[in-house]
């Protein structure tokens, strides 16, 4: 959030999320009054882990489909 705000850029930190195809709990963030998941990884391997579950579009992860509802 330090590089965010540097940048100029308004960020809010708000509370957390939880997504059941990632392993860790995400934080929710706003960033010029739009919501943002932030999804931080203990290592490179576990971050690696569920990326490679996403799909080159996005529109799965694993066995779920996910609705992005910001465009």
């Amino acid at each position: 959030m330090n590089h965010l705000g540097a940048a100029k850029v308004t960020v809010v930190p708000g509370g957390t999320v939880t997504q059941p195809f990632f392993a860790v709990t995400g934080k929710i963030i706003t960033v010029n009054g739009q919501q943002v998941q932030v999804y931080e990884y203990a290592d490179e391997e576990s971050a690696s882990s569920d990326a490679a579950r996403i799909s080159p579009n996005g529109g799965t992860i694993g066995n779920s489909m996910v609705d992005w509802i910001a465009p």
